[in-house]
């Protein structure tokens, strides 16, 4: 792969769920602690209070939110509503965001490998998301108040059609041909990236390449650690 990087490369984006950290696994703890609060709080069965929770998620309005935590208090106030019942909204807010938070746990060597690469190149996080939330998602998972975040949502574009991609890249100063995307998610991080004519590092966590790829990446590795061999040697 490193033969395949770009020679004069000074930029990273990195994307962060799935890619540093587990978030569906700290996502599904969240919600189920969200849900038997609620259960608690109000007397609603647990499981009506879950299933009700992610009929909300599942089915966003065509509107955008000031911020993450103001969307995470639209979804609370919507599930109550599904359910006619009545609670804090503002504490169980919080309340989620405390056990998100908690929950999440970096994969092995992740943090310190992205430590390295800040060290030796420019980094910046490019996550789906409002900046707010990620951030304190981000912080939670280490060290890391030197290397700066990019939310998608907060800046109104998306990874999907490179929009992202060409943000980041325009705030920073640099070109596609200049800087690496590294990242989990197929269509968001490597179609996304290819789509704003920069390379991509796929972190494949073990599935095979997908036999629908028009534009694929310089190289991919099995986890995040992984991409020290090619970057930082």
């Amino acid at each position: 792969m490193r033969e395949r990087l770009p020679p004069n490369l000074t930029t990273l984006l990195v994307d962060l769920d799935n890619t540093l950290h587990d978030y569906e696994a700290a996502a599904n703890i969240a919600r189920r602690e969200l849900a038997r609060e609620i259960a608690e709080r109000t007397g609603a069965p647990e499981n009506d209070v879950l299933r009700a929770y992610l009929d909300v998620c599942a089915v966003e309005p065509d509107v955008r939110d000031a911020s993450g935590l103001a969307m995470r208090r639209r979804r609370v106030g919507a599930t109550l509503g599904r359910l006619r019942v009545a609670a804090d909204e503002a504490a169980l807010v919080q309340f989620l965001s405390d056990r998100l938070c908690a929950a999440v746990v970096a994969f092995e060597g992740a943090i310190e490998t992205l430590k390295a690469l800040s060290a030796k190149y420019q980094v910046v996080i490019l996550t789906e998301g409002y900046e707010d939330t990620q951030r304190h998602l981000f912080r939670s998972l280490g060290e890391v108040d030197n290397i700066p975040l990019i939310g998608t949502s907060t800046h109104h574009v998306t990874k999907r059609d490179g929009s992202a991609h060409r943000y980041a890249l325009n705030l920073l100063g640099v070109t596609g041909a200049h800087a690496l995307m590294i990242g989990d998610d197929w269509d968001l991080d490597i179609v996304g990236a290819a789509r704003a004519s920069m390379p991509s590092v796929w972190v494949s966590h073990g599935r095979a390449l997908p036999v629908y790829a028009a534009e694929g990446p310089v190289g991919a590795v099995g986890a995040f650690v992984e991409i020290s061999s090619s970057l930082l040697t």
